[in-house]
């Protein structure tokens, strides 16, 4: 639990942040559309679909972990709870690798190699929020020694550790 006060407004909850990741996502849908690859094999729409259906579980199973501590700011909800079960024990942002997957997974159902890039990008944009404001949290006493833990920001930790339960 957090015993500092929580600020108030767009701006002062990451705001800036969240219109970013926007953007960036929505122009990733939009680059698939505009510019596709040439009509993709079957198999890479397979393959498109099923990094789609990964990129679903991943958000449902954050989700269903953060229960009530869930926001769209990068900042905690007041009161929240540090969340180190379910998915949450083996990756540190699931719900970020799920935005990842299911971008990846849409730009390879278009075949579309600007919206990759982009969506790698919106990846690498992902990454330097959380690594900044992971280390804005310091009042929840056990953040830094679960970010030793779960040092896999994203799905690789998964892959290494196994499906949580």
């Amino acid at each position: 639990m957090s015993s500092q006060s929580q600020p108030v407004g767009f701006l002062a909850r990451g705001g800036l942040w969240v219109l970013a990741q926007f953007a960036l996502m929505v122009a990733g849908i939009g680059l698939g559309v505009v510019f596709p690859g040439d009509r993709p094999s079957g198999l890479f729409r397979l393959l498109g679909l099923s990094i789609i259906a990964l990129g679903g579980w991943f958000g449902i199973a954050g989700a269903k972990a953060l229960g009530r501590n869930r926001t769209a700011y990068p900042r905690p909800v007041a009161e929240g709870a540090l969340i180190q079960h379910g998915i949450y024990a083996r990756v540190r942002h699931p719900l970020y690798t799920s935005v990842i997957l299911i971008g990846l997974g849409w730009a390879a159902l278009w075949g579309s190699w600007p919206a990759i890039g982009l969506i790698s990008t919106v990846g690498l944009t992902l990454s330097i929020i959380r690594a900044k404001t992971d280390s804005l949290f310091p009042s929840f006493v056990v953040h830094l020694a679960y970010n030793t833990t779960i040092s896999i920001l994203f799905i690789i930790g998964v892959f290494v550790g196994g499906f949580p339960a």
